[in-house]
């Protein structure tokens, strides 16, 4: 509470210090994790590897020593990208507890690929008391990238989609993100964790198809990536089922473009033809209605 100031008027490092330090000298295994990583970053104590590795190493002994004499696992890993889920009832309105979040930068440091998507994906959208970071976002995004992690491909997609100070508005670029997260989940596709990944590179890959963003656009190729997404997960089923509507609204206007009368008033008319015909059935009634109108006249 003291170091995320939770609870309490204001944060106080030096407070928490002392009560992380007792607790891990009481042997408490989160405090002595919390303690170790103070130490290695230097947070409100001198920076200090030998006495972070003591304090790594006392958590290390605790665990496997509650491993030792349990019939499963002494602990749990929490997975930052479940706690990211707009689905979790935590999600963006309750704050992440601090001593975790710097337990995942750790882990990220390290080179956890699911560490840095999840922390990516914080700093992406902000929240959970974590103030949005594109830099910081694109930094663990690149990083799992780097390691072949698909979610971080179609997350890098999304950054170039949308556009940032970070990395600039570019269709191509994040094709083809796109296109190689699509690809890495596929090589994974058994594994859960992925099935997310591909749905949202999918779902990615046919709007750009259906609106021709950075590539030709083709709204056959966009049902087939809309259809491969809703396979993959059924979060997709309701964004799937709305641009399906819009895609059959879009294949009804085309079939009535390539009608050959349609194409006949175009040339003889213009493009704008349609302008014309709705002036001439706007002005049939009204003529028809004047025409009435003079004639019941008395």
């Amino acid at each position: 509470m003291h170091a995320t100031g939770l609870g309490v008027s204001k944060s106080n490092q030096a407070k928490a210090l002392v009560y992380y330090m007792f607790s891990a000298l009481g042997g408490n295994p989160l405090a002595q994790m919390a303690m170790g990583y103070r130490y290695y970053a230097g947070i409100a104590v001198p920076q200090n590897c030998e006495n972070a590795l003591s304090y790594y190493e006392k958590a290390a002994d605790k665990v496997a020593e509650g491993f030792k004499f349990s019939t499963g696992l002494a602990i749990q890993r929490i997975r930052l990208t479940d706690e990211m889920e707009p689905s979790s009832t935590n999600a963006v309105t309750t704050p992440m507890d601090q001593n975790l979040i710097e337990y995942y930068r750790f882990l990220a440091e390290k080179g956890d690929v699911s560490a840095q998507v999840g922390l990516g994906q914080l700093y992406l959208t902000g929240g959970r008391g974590v103030e949005q970071n594109f830099e910081l976002a694109n930094k663990y995004f690149s990083s799992a990238a780097e390691a072949g992690h698909a979610g971080a491909f179609a997350f890098l997609g999304k950054m170039y989609l949308d556009g940032t100070h970070v990395t600039p508005q570019d269709n191509t670029t994040a094709f083809n993100f796109f296109l190689r997260s699509a690809d890495k989940a596929a090589q994974h596709y058994k594994l859960a964790v992925e099935r997310h990944a591909t749905a949202q590179a999918m779902f990615n890959l046919g709007l750009m198809h259906e609106q021709g963003l950075g590539i030709t656009r083709d709204l056959h190729l966009a049902k087939r990536f809309y259809d491969m997404a809703a396979e993959q997960s059924s979060d997709a089923a309701v964004p799937v089922a709305l641009a399906l509507a819009k895609l059959a609204v879009l294949f009804l206007l085309e079939r009535i473009n390539k009608n050959p009368v349609v194409q006949l008033l175009e040339q003889y008319l213009g493009p704008n033809w349609d302008m014309f015909a709705m002036t001439v059935f706007a002005g049939v009634p009204l003529i028809l209605f004047a025409r009435w109108r003079r004639h019941n006249m008395p």
